[in-house]
């Protein structure tokens, strides 16, 4: 089992292919070289969702997982995959893939925040997404009719100043 990431063909490794800005020689070049290690950190990034949000969804998550969940997966592996292979660190793309692989672990965390966590998961029976909880738009005090009341007065006030009122 290598975690969300699994092809119809049950080849991980060609699942990490549709979803990797990592060319499929380099993977190939990997899986050759490392048998098995693409499915482990597949795997390990998998619970470490999991685990993440544990607390506000079903995990783990049905087959076939949900699309948000196989790129945040993705993402998360590739910069790893590539020190693997040993390419430079420092190479200006490698910048940019390390800080896609923490874009995509903040929104993991995003999603496990109640408040503000805005993906749209399988949530936990009873807690349900923030879409879902009604919430009260407005509260007032005042009687139903008062809008009535100052309507009225607003009226007679624009009558004997013989304009109308701008707000």
């Amino acid at each position: 089992m290598a975690g969300y990431l699994v092809a119809a063909t049950g080849d991980p490794t060609i699942a990490f292919e549709m979803y990797s800005v990592m060319p499929p020689a380099h993977v190939a070049t990997i899986e050759t070289a490392f048998a098995g290690w693409l499915d482990n950190q597949l795997l390990i990034k998998s619970r470490w969702i999991d685990s993440r949000l544990r607390k506000r969804c079903t995990v783990p998550f049905g087959t076939p997982a949900p699309e948000v969940v196989k790129d945040w997966l993705a993402r998360m592996v590739t910069p790893v995959a590539y020190l693997r292979l040993g390419v430079d660190p420092l190479d200006a793309q490698a910048g940019d893939i390390v800080q896609d692989a923490a874009n995509a672990k903040a929104e993991v965390l995003e999603a496990a925040n109640g408040e503000i966590g805005l993906f749209d998961l399988p949530y936990i029976e009873g807690q349900g997404s923030s879409f879902d909880k009604p919430a009260t738009r407005s509260y007032s005090e005042q009687s139903p009719f008062v809008w009535k009341t100052r309507q009225r007065t607003t009226g007679c006030q624009e009558d004997i100043d013989g304009e109308g009122t701008t707000r």
